[in-house]
């Protein structure tokens, strides 16, 4: 069981990567994303960003990072 992501020192396996990326997924679509919409996302660098960014590409959009330190206006 190879490691993933680690964060703040728990690991997250590739297997549990991919639950939760399918999960997302699933969840997006049901909501009404399509194929090649784009999606603005704004979170923080760990284990929460990768796994949207997966699931974003898993159900086949697009993903805009927007980093969340912007200042408001600029995002």
């Amino acid at each position: 069981r190879a490691t993933a992501v680690r964060e703040h020192g728990l690991a997250t396996t590739y297997a549990e990567l991919d639950e939760d990326v399918t999960r997302l997924a699933r969840l997006l679509l049901a909501r009404g994303l399509r194929a090649e919409q784009h999606v603005a996302l704004v979170a923080p660098r760990g284990r929460l960003q990768i796994t949207a960014l997966l699931a974003v590409s898993r159900a086949g959009a697009t993903y805009v990072p927007i980093d969340p330190g912007y200042p408001p206006d600029r995002i």
